[in-house]
């Protein structure tokens, strides 16, 4: 027997052999390597550029700016905020509100044509308190809302109200969100580039803006709050 051990060796260590040179399964990836999935976009604000709201049904508000009607209501939850300069250097704010829907934006006051192309830019619905009209039709609203075909609420008791603790005119207010009612078509989102970078440390003269209207009682200033990102 012992002149066969050494064949019987050989003959136990073929299979070993056999399996240690078949190949191997590949092991199985650890669920800590595995990619997590691409997280999918949510809705972004076409007004603001920032996340939570992709409905597009602005609401553009004429508002006072002279010191008699300070403080203004709503203007904090604009989206965007235009200060044109009307007729005697008195300045109005063209307010456009499409994410928040305050109830009380005022005081809201009349159009002009130059307001128009604003509101035209944004397809959106206009809300006023009357406005130029007459013969000549280069400063006549009216004509211009309907050449442009725009959507308009005009001193409608609905859609607008006296606060009768304030003096007129200075006293008319309107809910944009009540407002949307009006709408009887899709208006088509105004495009923008929004980018994430601010005014800069090096951006010292942008950190408070002074615009002299009309003297001392219309003069405007802004104030750029560097922690919220916004001027004041």
């Amino acid at each position: 027997m012992k002149r066969f051990f050494p064949l019987l060796v050989f003959v136990l260590l073929i299979p070993a052999l056999l399996l240690g040179c078949a190949p191997q399964p590949e092991p199985s990836p650890s669920p800590l390597a595995t990619p997590a999935p691409t997280p999918t976009p949510g809705p972004v604000s076409y007004t603001t550029g920032l996340p939570g709201n992709d409905a597009y049904l602005p609401v553009i508000v004429s508002i006072d700016n002279v010191l008699a009607a300070r403080p203004q209501s709503g203007i904090q939850d604009a989206d965007i905020v235009y200060e044109v300069e009307a007729e005697g250097r008195i300045p109005r704010l063209i307010a456009v509100f499409n994410d928040k829907l305050p109830e009380k934006v005022g005081p809201v006051r009349s159009a002009r044509v130059y307001f128009l192309d604003i509101v035209k830019e944004y397809d959106g619905l206009f809300v006023h308190i009357g406005g130029p009209q007459g013969r000549n039709n280069a400063s006549n609203v009216y004509v211009k809302f309907r050449s442009l075909g725009i959507k308009h609420i005009d001193a409608d008791r609905e859609y607008t109200w006296r606060d009768y603790s304030r003096k007129a005119p200075h006293n008319c207010y309107t809910d944009v969100g009540k407002d949307r009612e009006v709408y009887d078509y899709e208006p088509a989102p105004h495009a923008f580039l929004y980018s994430e970078k601010g005014l800069g440390e090096d951006a010292v003269s942008g950190l408070k803006l002074t615009v002299p209207y009309n003297g001392a009682e219309n003069k405007t200033i802004y104030t750029y709050d560097e922690e919220l990102g916004a001027y004041l």
